[in-house]
């Protein structure tokens, strides 16, 4: 049995990747199997908080459009709650899994939960206090 067989059996979405070189022959053939949403991936590289994301959000997520109505999550690079609120208008959802490790790895003494959850608590206000936010 293959992996999308087993999600599917279990009602699972495989959620695929896509990169800003991703070509367009393969953004198409990610595209035409995949289910729940798009993750774009934000900066080419590893994964891990940035300074500045310098990649063309506006174009990338403009070609991802063209080959798929599902909703797109943008992440890899998201440091906290400006880049989450500046990358929100061009996606339906800002992945900040980097940011959240950090902020448990340094919260000391306090309870891990408590430091993620002051994390999340700043960016769903950045979010908040935008327009369109994801």
């Amino acid at each position: 049995m293959h992996l999308r067989d087993a999600a599917r059996e279990f009602d699972l979405d495989l959620i695929p990747l896509v990169a800003p070189t991703t070509t367009g022959s393969r953004l198409q053939k990610i595209v035409a199997k995949a289910s729940g949403f798009i993750y774009c991936i934000s900066v080419t590289g590893v994964t891990g908080t940035r300074a500045e994301i310098k990649t063309d959000l506006d174009a990338f997520t403009a070609r991802v459009k063209r080959h798929t109505n599902l909703p797109l999550a943008i992440g890899f690079g998201i440091a906290g709650p400006e880049q989450a609120a500046g990358v929100a208008s061009h996606c339906d959802a800002v992945v900040v899994g980097s940011a959240v490790v950090r902020a448990v790895a340094e919260c000391g003494t306090a309870l891990p939960a408590i430091c993620a959850a002051a994390l999340v608590k700043r960016i769903r206000s950045a979010l908040d206090g935008m327009e369109k936010h994801c």
